[in-house]
């Protein structure tokens, strides 16, 4: 975890003496160290101050270490003498925390809000502002590995302030983006219309209206490529085409239309569509593969040909599309160069279905 670097900034002083903090519950253990800040022990030493601790700078000490390594075994000591000091401690580090986000401290301000929520899991200020440094520190971070763990965090939080706090809307409305960005669209609808369902905020209800409107031809595609992908060709075309005309340049969808004709026989529409997709994207050896087998099926075997050998200059190590140009070398009567792509189909997986069904067929034939 980032936060266990931040153990090299604190220093342990053991107190001579049971020390009474006036005025408050608290008592500070001879036996027990107390964890400070190396800076704030520094400037005590260069002033000749180090006797006078401030409680407030043995706090920040407490916070940072609770927030950096929550499996030390003094913990519950320092927590517990925390809320001696100030029953509304999480409070007051919640407040320390929103300011040195407001300053751009980001990781400071997250151990405040770690520190804040172990004090008192149901402070929803400080669960809350946590998810959302996060989110900062993600769009901040430079190191990419680093902001991916920062945005993973974010999301686990705001998914957990869901179930923690189940009438905060606000969690939703980050999940939304969260999915949209990630491409899972459905969900990022369906977070959003529960915060419009469960919020007050018109300006943010607007936003959001206006994001659900952007990606609702996203969520059309996604539903019919995925009916096409589960054999409902029919409903997923008809939802596949109800949004071509205004995306007349989205290859996914004009290929994912061009599939469903060509598994519902018709070869026509299929290849009309393929070859829209290769006009806009010539190197996508998928689209010349299909329009290879569009060909085939309607018997036109050298433009199969043709389309297939095209499909595989692009990815020559694809056994699907060897074994594709096999069977229309064959086909054709090439039953040498046939044998050759199924050799090297063979090659590449020699356990291939598909591979060991084209060779029967090629030894039928050469047994005639």
């Amino acid at each position: 975890r980032r936060l266990e670097e931040r153990l090299e900034e604190i220093v342990f002083i053991e107190l001579k003496k049971d020390i009474a903090i006036p005025g408050k519950k608290a008592v500070l253990r001879k036996n027990i160290p107390m964890p400070i800040q190396v800076k704030k022990l520094s400037d005590r030493v260069s002033s000749g101050d180090y006797e006078n601790l401030s409680v407030k700078e043995m706090v920040e000490g407490m916070v940072v270490l609770i927030a950096a390594d929550p499996a030390f075994e003094h913990n519950p000591y320092y927590a517990s003498l925390m809320k001696g000091i100030d029953e509304n401690m999480d409070r007051v580090i919640t407040g320390s925390a929103i300011e040195l986000a407001e300053n751009n401290r980001l990781e400071d301000a997250f151990a405040f809000f770690e520190t804040a929520t172990v004090l008192n899991p149901s402070n929803l200020d400080a669960a809350y502002n946590k998810a959302k440094v996060c989110e900062a520190l993600s769009r901040e971070t430079a190191d990419r590995e680093l902001a991916k763990a920062w945005e993973k965090e974010a999301f686990s939080l705001m998914e957990k302030l869901t179930v923690d706090f189940e009438d905060f809307s606000m969690p939703y409305y980050h999940l939304g983006f969260h999915y949209s960005n990630s491409g899972l669209y459905k969900k990022a609808q369906l977070s959003w219309e529960h915060f419009i369902e469960n919020s007050d905020d018109e300006n943010k209800i607007m936003e959001v209206q206006e994001m659900l409107i952007k990606i609702s031809d996203r969520i059309i595609f996604d539903e019919g490529y995925n009916e096409v992908l589960s054999g409902a060709f029919e409903t997923g075309l008809e939802k596949l085409l109800s949004i071509e005309e205004v995306n007349p340049s989205w290859w996914n969808l004009l290929f994912f239309i061009a599939l469903a004709y060509r598994n519902l026989g018709r070869m026509d529409q299929a290849v009309e569509y393929f070859e829209k997709v290769i006009r806009i994207k010539p190197d996508q050896a998928e689209s010349l593969n299909e329009l290879g087998l569009c060909h085939s099926a309607l018997g036109n075997l050298s433009e199969a040909a043709r389309y297939f050998k095209k499909a595989l200059n692009m990815d020559p190590e694809n056994p699907e599309i060897l074994c594709n140009n096999a069977m229309a070398q064959m086909e054709m009567g090439n039953m040498e160069l046939a044998e050759k792509y199924l050799n090297r189909s063979s090659e590449l997986d020699p356990n291939d279905p598909v591979t060991l069904a084209c060779m029967n067929e090629l030894n039928k034939f050469k047994n005639n």
